[in-house]
Protein backbone atom coordinates (compact mmCIF):
# COMPACT_ATOMS: atom_id res chain seq x y z
CA UNK A 1 0.00 0.00 0.00
CA UNK A 2 1.16 3.52 -0.81
CA UNK A 3 0.70 5.11 2.60
CA UNK A 4 -0.19 8.83 2.58
CA UNK A 5 2.15 11.21 4.36
CA UNK A 6 0.89 12.04 7.84
CA UNK A 7 2.04 15.13 9.71
CA UNK A 8 1.72 15.05 13.50
CA UNK A 9 2.11 18.38 15.32
CA UNK A 10 2.94 18.53 19.02
CA UNK A 11 2.87 21.89 20.82
CA UNK A 12 4.86 21.81 24.04
CA UNK A 13 5.88 23.95 26.96
CA UNK A 14 7.61 22.51 30.05
CA UNK A 15 6.30 19.00 29.48
CA UNK A 16 9.51 17.16 30.32
CA UNK A 17 7.64 14.73 32.55
CA UNK A 18 5.47 13.43 29.71
CA UNK A 19 6.77 14.45 26.29
CA UNK A 20 9.00 11.38 25.87
CA UNK A 21 5.92 9.17 26.09
CA UNK A 22 4.28 11.32 23.42
CA UNK A 23 7.31 11.19 21.09
CA UNK A 24 7.80 7.44 21.46
CA UNK A 25 4.12 6.73 20.81
CA UNK A 26 4.53 8.45 17.43
CA UNK A 27 7.93 7.10 16.42
CA UNK A 28 7.13 3.55 17.54
CA UNK A 29 4.16 3.48 15.18
CA UNK A 30 6.60 2.33 12.53
CA UNK A 31 4.62 4.37 10.03
CA UNK A 32 6.69 4.67 6.83
CA UNK A 33 5.59 8.13 5.66
CA UNK A 34 5.70 10.33 8.75
CA UNK A 35 6.47 13.98 9.39
CA UNK A 36 6.65 14.94 13.06
CA UNK A 37 6.78 18.60 14.05
CA UNK A 38 7.39 19.72 17.63
CA UNK A 39 6.65 23.37 18.41
CA UNK A 40 8.18 24.31 21.73
CA UNK A 41 7.59 27.62 23.48
CA UNK A 42 11.04 28.01 25.02
CA UNK A 43 10.67 25.40 27.75
CA UNK A 44 12.77 25.88 30.87
CA UNK A 45 12.70 22.28 32.11
CA UNK A 46 14.29 19.23 30.42
CA UNK A 47 11.87 19.21 27.47
CA UNK A 48 14.46 20.48 24.98
CA UNK A 49 16.98 17.83 25.98
CA UNK A 50 14.46 15.07 25.40
CA UNK A 51 13.43 16.43 22.00
CA UNK A 52 17.05 16.90 20.92
CA UNK A 53 17.85 13.29 21.85
CA UNK A 54 15.26 11.95 19.44
CA UNK A 55 15.86 14.56 16.78
CA UNK A 56 19.49 13.50 16.43
CA UNK A 57 18.44 9.88 15.97
CA UNK A 58 15.71 10.32 13.37
CA UNK A 59 16.29 13.61 11.65
CA UNK A 60 14.34 12.42 8.59
CA UNK A 61 11.14 12.09 10.59
CA UNK A 62 11.24 14.84 13.21
CA UNK A 63 11.45 18.57 12.66
CA UNK A 64 12.24 20.54 15.78
CA UNK A 65 11.30 24.20 15.85
CA UNK A 66 11.90 26.44 18.84
CA UNK A 67 9.43 29.31 18.84
CA UNK A 68 9.82 32.61 20.50
CA UNK A 69 7.34 33.37 23.24
CA UNK A 70 4.14 32.72 21.34
CA UNK A 71 0.61 34.05 21.62
CA UNK A 72 -0.77 30.95 23.26
CA UNK A 73 -1.25 27.33 22.34
CA UNK A 74 -3.19 27.96 19.15
CA UNK A 75 -0.44 30.22 17.85
CA UNK A 76 2.08 27.41 18.41
CA UNK A 77 -0.17 24.94 16.58
CA UNK A 78 -0.62 27.38 13.70
CA UNK A 79 3.15 27.49 13.25
CA UNK A 80 3.12 23.73 12.91
CA UNK A 81 0.20 23.80 10.48
CA UNK A 82 2.05 26.34 8.32
CA UNK A 83 5.11 24.08 8.21
CA UNK A 84 3.23 20.82 7.60
CA UNK A 85 3.71 19.06 4.26
CA UNK A 86 1.71 15.91 4.96
CA UNK A 87 -1.47 14.92 3.17
CA UNK A 88 -3.13 14.16 6.53
CA UNK A 89 -2.82 16.37 9.61
CA UNK A 90 -3.07 15.49 13.30
CA UNK A 91 -2.43 17.48 16.47
CA UNK A 92 -1.20 15.59 19.52
CA UNK A 93 -0.55 17.59 22.67
CA UNK A 94 2.54 16.89 24.73
CA UNK A 95 1.50 14.41 27.39
CA UNK A 96 -0.99 12.57 25.19
CA UNK A 97 -0.03 9.44 23.29
CA UNK A 98 -1.23 7.27 20.41
CA UNK A 99 -2.33 3.68 20.62
CA UNK A 100 -0.07 1.22 18.72
CA UNK A 101 -0.74 1.20 14.95
CA UNK A 102 -3.08 4.20 15.24
CA UNK A 103 -1.56 5.94 12.21
CA UNK A 104 -1.89 2.81 10.09
CA UNK A 105 -5.56 2.57 11.03
CA UNK A 106 -6.11 6.19 10.11
CA UNK A 107 -4.27 5.86 6.79
CA UNK A 108 -6.25 2.80 5.75
CA UNK A 109 -9.50 4.59 6.60
CA UNK A 110 -8.65 7.42 4.19
CA UNK A 111 -9.45 5.02 1.36
CA UNK A 112 -10.80 7.65 -1.00
CA UNK A 113 -9.59 11.11 -1.92
CA UNK A 114 -13.12 12.31 -1.22
CA UNK A 115 -12.74 11.54 2.50
CA UNK A 116 -11.83 14.75 4.30
CA UNK A 117 -11.99 13.77 7.97
CA UNK A 118 -11.53 10.58 9.97
CA UNK A 119 -12.75 10.47 13.57
CA UNK A 120 -11.74 7.63 15.87
CA UNK A 121 -12.16 7.22 19.60
CA UNK A 122 -10.09 8.56 22.48
CA UNK A 123 -9.51 7.57 26.09
CA UNK A 124 -9.31 10.42 28.59
CA UNK A 125 -7.27 9.37 31.61
CA UNK A 126 -5.81 10.77 34.80
CA UNK A 127 -2.48 9.85 36.35
CA UNK A 128 -3.04 8.23 39.72
CA UNK A 129 0.21 7.36 41.48
CA UNK A 130 1.73 4.50 39.47
CA UNK A 131 -1.43 3.78 37.46
CA UNK A 132 -3.84 5.50 35.11
CA UNK A 133 -7.51 6.04 35.83
CA UNK A 134 -9.78 6.07 32.78
CA UNK A 135 -12.26 8.92 33.00
CA UNK A 136 -14.23 8.47 29.82
CA UNK A 137 -14.13 7.34 26.19
CA UNK A 138 -14.68 10.04 23.57
CA UNK A 139 -16.12 9.58 20.10
CA UNK A 140 -14.36 12.06 17.84
CA UNK A 141 -17.10 14.38 16.61
CA UNK A 142 -20.90 14.40 16.67
CA UNK A 143 -22.15 13.97 13.12
CA UNK A 144 -25.86 13.82 12.37
CA UNK A 145 -26.25 12.16 8.98
CA UNK A 146 -28.43 14.09 6.52
CA UNK A 147 -28.79 16.98 8.98
CA UNK A 148 -25.98 19.46 8.45
CA UNK A 149 -27.78 22.25 10.31
CA UNK A 150 -28.02 20.15 13.47
CA UNK A 151 -24.38 19.04 13.18
CA UNK A 152 -23.39 22.72 13.02
CA UNK A 153 -25.83 23.93 15.66
CA UNK A 154 -24.86 21.18 18.08
CA UNK A 155 -21.19 21.24 17.06
CA UNK A 156 -18.98 19.03 19.20
CA UNK A 157 -15.52 17.67 18.45
CA UNK A 158 -12.76 15.89 20.34
CA UNK A 159 -9.75 16.92 18.33
CA UNK A 160 -7.01 14.43 19.40
CA UNK A 161 -8.72 11.50 17.63
CA UNK A 162 -9.77 13.58 14.60
CA UNK A 163 -7.57 13.69 11.49
CA UNK A 164 -7.97 16.22 8.63
CA UNK A 165 -6.75 16.34 5.08
CA UNK A 166 -4.27 19.17 4.58
CA UNK A 167 -6.24 20.62 1.66
CA UNK A 168 -9.17 21.01 4.05
CA UNK A 169 -7.02 22.86 6.59
CA UNK A 170 -5.76 25.13 3.84
CA UNK A 171 -9.32 26.14 3.00
CA UNK A 172 -10.78 26.60 6.48
CA UNK A 173 -7.74 28.46 7.73
CA UNK A 174 -5.68 28.37 10.90
CA UNK A 175 -6.85 28.22 14.49
CA UNK A 176 -8.14 31.33 16.18
CA UNK A 177 -5.25 32.75 18.25
CA UNK A 178 -7.68 34.75 20.37
CA UNK A 179 -8.75 31.50 22.01
CA UNK A 180 -6.40 30.85 24.93
CA UNK A 181 -7.43 27.21 25.37
CA UNK A 182 -7.08 24.73 22.52
CA UNK A 183 -10.68 23.92 21.73
CA UNK A 184 -11.31 23.16 18.06
CA UNK A 185 -15.05 23.91 18.06
CA UNK A 186 -14.97 27.02 15.87
CA UNK A 187 -12.46 25.28 13.58
CA UNK A 188 -14.93 22.39 13.27
CA UNK A 189 -17.85 24.74 12.57
CA UNK A 190 -15.84 26.41 9.82
CA UNK A 191 -15.17 23.00 8.31
CA UNK A 192 -18.86 22.05 8.38
CA UNK A 193 -19.93 25.28 6.70
CA UNK A 194 -17.36 24.73 3.96
CA UNK A 195 -17.62 20.97 3.38
CA UNK A 196 -20.76 19.58 5.02
CA UNK A 197 -21.06 16.12 6.60
CA UNK A 198 -20.84 13.81 3.59
CA UNK A 199 -17.09 13.14 3.60
CA UNK A 200 -16.55 12.39 7.29
CA UNK A 201 -15.75 8.84 8.37
CA UNK A 202 -16.25 7.70 11.96
CA UNK A 203 -14.50 4.58 13.20
CA UNK A 204 -14.72 2.64 16.45
CA UNK A 205 -10.91 2.31 16.62
CA UNK A 206 -9.34 3.62 19.83
CA UNK A 207 -6.59 5.89 18.53
CA UNK A 208 -5.34 8.14 21.30
CA UNK A 209 -4.97 8.53 25.05
CA UNK A 210 -5.54 12.04 26.40
CA UNK A 211 -4.01 13.03 29.73
CA UNK A 212 -6.31 15.09 31.95
CA UNK A 213 -3.95 16.80 34.37
CA UNK A 214 -3.23 20.23 35.75
CA UNK A 215 0.47 21.01 35.47
CA UNK A 216 1.49 24.24 37.15
CA UNK A 217 4.48 24.53 34.81
CA UNK A 218 2.40 24.53 31.63
CA UNK A 219 0.57 27.32 29.89
CA UNK A 220 -2.44 25.07 29.43
CA UNK A 221 -4.93 24.08 32.10
CA UNK A 222 -5.94 20.72 30.66
CA UNK A 223 -8.82 19.74 32.92
CA UNK A 224 -12.08 18.61 31.38
CA UNK A 225 -13.90 21.36 33.25
CA UNK A 226 -11.63 24.05 31.81
CA UNK A 227 -11.93 22.71 28.27
CA UNK A 228 -15.70 22.39 28.54
CA UNK A 229 -16.05 25.96 29.80
CA UNK A 230 -13.82 27.29 27.02
CA UNK A 231 -15.73 25.28 24.43
CA UNK A 232 -19.07 26.70 25.58
CA UNK A 233 -17.79 30.30 25.63
CA UNK A 234 -16.21 30.01 22.18
CA UNK A 235 -19.26 28.25 20.75
CA UNK A 236 -21.72 30.81 22.16
CA UNK A 237 -19.58 33.69 20.94
CA UNK A 238 -19.36 32.22 17.45
CA UNK A 239 -23.12 31.97 17.17
CA UNK A 240 -23.65 35.42 18.63
CA UNK A 241 -21.38 36.89 15.95
CA UNK A 242 -22.98 34.79 13.22
CA UNK A 243 -26.47 35.94 14.23
CA UNK A 244 -25.31 39.56 14.40
CA UNK A 245 -23.73 39.47 10.96
CA UNK A 246 -26.85 37.92 9.48
CA UNK A 247 -28.86 40.65 11.19
CA UNK A 248 -30.86 38.00 13.06
CA UNK A 249 -31.08 40.24 16.06
CA UNK A 250 -33.60 38.14 17.98
CA UNK A 251 -31.04 35.33 18.08
CA UNK A 252 -28.09 37.58 18.86
CA UNK A 253 -30.02 39.34 21.64
CA UNK A 254 -31.01 36.15 23.46
CA UNK A 255 -27.51 34.66 23.10
CA UNK A 256 -25.86 37.80 24.44
CA UNK A 257 -28.23 38.06 27.41
CA UNK A 258 -27.85 34.40 28.41
CA UNK A 259 -24.20 33.63 27.70
CA UNK A 260 -20.64 34.51 28.60
CA UNK A 261 -19.05 35.91 25.45
CA UNK A 262 -15.42 36.36 24.51
CA UNK A 263 -14.87 40.02 23.56
CA UNK A 264 -11.87 39.57 21.23
CA UNK A 265 -13.22 36.53 19.41
CA UNK A 266 -13.89 36.81 15.67
CA UNK A 267 -15.26 34.52 12.99
CA UNK A 268 -12.55 33.38 10.61
CA UNK A 269 -12.78 32.03 7.06
CA UNK A 270 -16.48 31.36 6.60
CA UNK A 271 -18.80 32.51 3.85
CA UNK A 272 -20.59 34.61 6.44
CA UNK A 273 -18.05 37.29 7.32
CA UNK A 274 -20.01 39.96 5.49
CA UNK A 275 -23.35 40.54 3.84
CA UNK A 276 -22.41 38.88 0.55
CA UNK A 277 -23.72 35.32 0.74
CA UNK A 278 -22.78 32.90 -2.01
CA UNK A 279 -26.43 31.93 -2.46
CA UNK A 280 -29.73 31.71 -0.62
CA UNK A 281 -28.91 28.21 0.59
CA UNK A 282 -25.93 29.56 2.55
CA UNK A 283 -28.12 32.04 4.41
CA UNK A 284 -30.80 29.40 5.03
CA UNK A 285 -28.22 26.97 6.43
CA UNK A 286 -27.09 29.64 8.89
CA UNK A 287 -30.66 30.26 10.02
CA UNK A 288 -31.31 26.53 10.46
CA UNK A 289 -28.06 26.12 12.36
CA UNK A 290 -28.92 28.98 14.70
CA UNK A 291 -32.34 27.43 15.18
CA UNK A 292 -30.75 24.16 16.29
CA UNK A 293 -28.31 26.06 18.46
CA UNK A 294 -31.22 27.74 20.25
CA UNK A 295 -32.78 24.32 20.88
CA UNK A 296 -29.48 23.00 22.23
CA UNK A 297 -29.08 25.95 24.58
CA UNK A 298 -32.66 25.55 25.78
CA UNK A 299 -31.98 21.91 26.56
CA UNK A 300 -28.76 22.79 28.39
CA UNK A 301 -30.50 25.51 30.39
CA UNK A 302 -33.27 23.12 31.40
CA UNK A 303 -30.68 20.60 32.59
CA UNK A 304 -29.26 23.40 34.75
CA UNK A 305 -32.81 24.04 36.07
CA UNK A 306 -32.75 27.56 34.69
CA UNK A 307 -36.33 27.85 33.47
CA UNK A 308 -36.14 31.52 32.51
CA UNK A 309 -33.16 30.91 30.25
CA UNK A 310 -34.86 27.81 28.83
CA UNK A 311 -37.92 29.84 27.87
CA UNK A 312 -35.79 32.60 26.34
CA UNK A 313 -34.11 30.18 23.95
CA UNK A 314 -37.29 28.24 23.19
CA UNK A 315 -38.92 31.46 21.97
CA UNK A 316 -36.36 31.59 19.16
CA UNK A 317 -36.89 28.02 17.96
CA UNK A 318 -38.89 27.61 14.77
CA UNK A 319 -40.47 24.16 14.87
CA UNK A 320 -40.87 23.98 11.10
CA UNK A 321 -37.07 23.99 10.75
CA UNK A 322 -36.61 20.95 13.01
CA UNK A 323 -36.63 17.25 12.19
CA UNK A 324 -39.46 15.22 13.68
CA UNK A 325 -37.35 13.81 16.52
CA UNK A 326 -36.16 17.26 17.45
CA UNK A 327 -39.72 18.58 17.40
CA UNK A 328 -40.39 16.07 20.17
CA UNK A 329 -37.59 17.56 22.26
CA UNK A 330 -38.98 21.04 21.68
CA UNK A 331 -42.47 19.92 22.75
CA UNK A 332 -41.13 18.17 25.85
CA UNK A 333 -39.17 21.24 26.95
CA UNK A 334 -42.12 23.54 26.27
CA UNK A 335 -44.42 21.33 28.29
CA UNK A 336 -42.06 21.02 31.25
CA UNK A 337 -41.36 24.74 31.49
CA UNK A 338 -45.09 25.34 32.08
CA UNK A 339 -45.25 23.00 35.07
CA UNK A 340 -44.82 24.11 38.69
CA UNK A 341 -41.44 23.24 40.19
CA UNK A 342 -42.70 20.37 42.34
CA UNK A 343 -44.46 18.74 39.40
CA UNK A 344 -41.57 19.31 36.97
CA UNK A 345 -39.38 16.99 39.05
CA UNK A 346 -41.81 14.10 38.51
CA UNK A 347 -41.84 14.26 34.70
Amino acid sequence: MNYPKITVITPSYNQGAHIEQTILSILNQGYPNLEYIVIDGKSTDNTLEIIAKYQSKIIDKILYFVSEKNNGLNDAINKGLSMATGEIISILNAGDYYEPYALFKVATTFTSERINVVCGRGRVFKDKQATQETIRITEGADVFAYNLAKTIGWASINQPETFFRKIVVNKIGLLNINIDTFVATDWWIRYLFAFGVENIIKTMDLLVNVRENVNENTKENNTLETKKTAQIINRDTFYYLLASRLRLYDYSYVIKNNSILKPDFDIQNTNYQNDNYQNDNDALLSVKSLNYFALLRANEAFAEKNIIKTKDFLKQVQQNLLDNEDKKLYSKLSFKTKLPNWLREIF
